[in-house]
């Protein structure tokens, strides 16, 4: 019986091997595997499934579209050190004075060009930029959408816009916006800024971040590394542009020696017909039900807006407005808007009001609503409009509303005016087209 086995992993190996002559690495990969099975100690098994293992790796495309990560075998996260340690050993069995099997000198030079672009910090740096958007695009897309409802088991978001980068370290974020210059009375911390701008630093291929500060409170302390935790829902910046409308679920948090944090993303699930015409069409959706979508690690802290208030289910979670929070909404909001071939090629071109919800948002009636307009002379500062007369949104315009604004609810000294200054993080650049009400008087006596 132990003969047998032996002549039949024999076998095996050696039409493993004519596959390999053939270029046909999945199939000989599998026979060299039962060859391994039928006898662990065949002679040079390692050395054909290792050239098998780097070939199937390999996107038989060009060299932009290889994942250097899965021809070495690590985790995107491996330092250095781990980078030279794997080409080492697979070098030492891929050599082709070591390795006469067919395919093994293209092998070689691709575990060659893995170290080459891994162990240079440039080039690793700019490699990961491109790598995080190619990946996030590709489980973006049905039908050249959306995916995340369809009949498979592959998560999607809304598609990848023409948003002038090519990713954000390990997932979405911000994008160019411009700096206002209106007056900031009184002291105001620089961080929102220089929080994202350095981050973008980090790509070549970025612009600068720049956008107006907050001119009265400090919204960077609510977004604080040390304030992660497990089981929390996080808003990230959406790549379309830039406003906080993605969402992850926090697995886990290490502060050994950088931030690092596992999440899994989560997904929009449609409940209707015209739903799945909106998401398909690439729109975004931050309002409704989602599902656990795909896991991965992150490390720039920078890509995080604000913590989530959501309703978890049996297996699904709800996002919705609630009382009390300042949310942004499409301005000229239609469901149909997916229909509009030249809407849907220039997304990037909305256009937002800013309301306080007045109620929490309900299954049947949809949720109240009252609108801000910017208060005049201040780029941040926002005041309710005709007095805060109060609107309803029905349930059918859920997806009308934008994505949420961090803010700060404030009231002037003489307690006859209410006010909010809205996070400038999730404002668009284009603030000075908005109307503008009269200044509060007596808020900074």
């Amino acid at each position: 019986m132990a003969l047998c086995r032996i002549k039949r992993a024999r076998r095996a190996k050696d039409l493993a091997v004519e596959k390999m002559e053939r270029k046909d690495f999945s199939t000989a990969k599998q026979l060299a595997m039962i060859a391994k099975k039928l006898n662990p100690d065949l002679e040079d098994i390692a050395q054909i499934i290792l050239i098998c293992d780097v070939h199937c790796s390999c996107s038989d495309k060009k060299e932009a579209d290889e994942d250097w990560y899965k021809i070495l075998g690590l985790d995107p996260m491996a330092d250095e050190a781990s980078v030279k340690r794997h080409y080492n050993k697979m070098a030492l069995s891929l050599h082709p004075d070591k390795n006469q099997f067919p395919g093994s000198v293209d092998a070689f030079g691709l575990i060659c060009r893995a170290k080459a672009v891994l162990v240079d910090n440039e080039e690793r740096r700019l490699y990961d930029s491109r790598r995080r958007a190619k990946v996030l695009e590709k489980t973006r897309n049905c039908f050249g959408g959306f995916s995340g409802f369809v009949n498979d088991d592959k998560p999607g978001f809304s598609k990848f816009q023409n948003s002038g980068f090519e990713g954000f370290g390990n997932g979405p974020g911000p994008v160019d916006r411009g700096s206002s210059s209106a007056v900031k009375p009184g002291k105001h911390k620089l961080l929102g800024h220089e929080r994202n701008k350095k981050a973008f630093l980090r790509f070549s291929d970025m612009k600068n971040l720049e956008y107006s500060d907050s001119e009265l409170n400090d919204f960077e302390e609510g977004r604080a590394k040390m304030g992660f935790g497990p089981g929390q829902i996080w808003a990230v910046y959406d790549t379309l542009d830039a406003m906080p409308r993605f969402y992850a679920l926090i697995n886990n948090v290490t502060f050994s020696d950088e931030f690092k944090v596992n999440i899994t993303w989560l997904e929009p699930c449609p409940e209707n017909a015209k739903e799945k015409k909106w998401l398909c069409n690439g729109f975004p959706a931050s309002c409704g039900k989602f599902r656990l979508g795909e896991s991965e690690n992150i490390n720039d802290h920078a890509i995080f807006s604000h913590l989530v208030n959501s309703k978890k289910g049996i297996s699904l979670y709800e996002v919705y407005p609630r009382k009390g929070e300042t949310w942004a909404i499409f301005k000229n909001w239609k469901m149909n808007w997916c229909l509009d071939s030249d809407r849907c090629s220039n997304m990037r071109e909305f256009e937002f009001e800013f309301v306080e919800i007045l109620s929490d948002y309900s299954c049947d009636c949809g949720v109240s609503v009252a609108f801000l307009g910017k208060i005049k002379g201040f780029s941040t500062l926002f005041g309710l409009i005709n007095g805060g007369e109060e609107i309803v949104i029905p349930v059918k315009g859920k997806f009308r509303f934008s994505h949420r604004v961090l803010s700060f609810q404030m009231t002037s000294p003489n307690g006859n005016s209410r006010f909010f200054e809205l996070d400038p993080a999730s404002l668009p650049a284009n603030l000075n087209t908005f109307s503008e009400i009269s200044t509060i008087s007596g808020i900074f006596n």
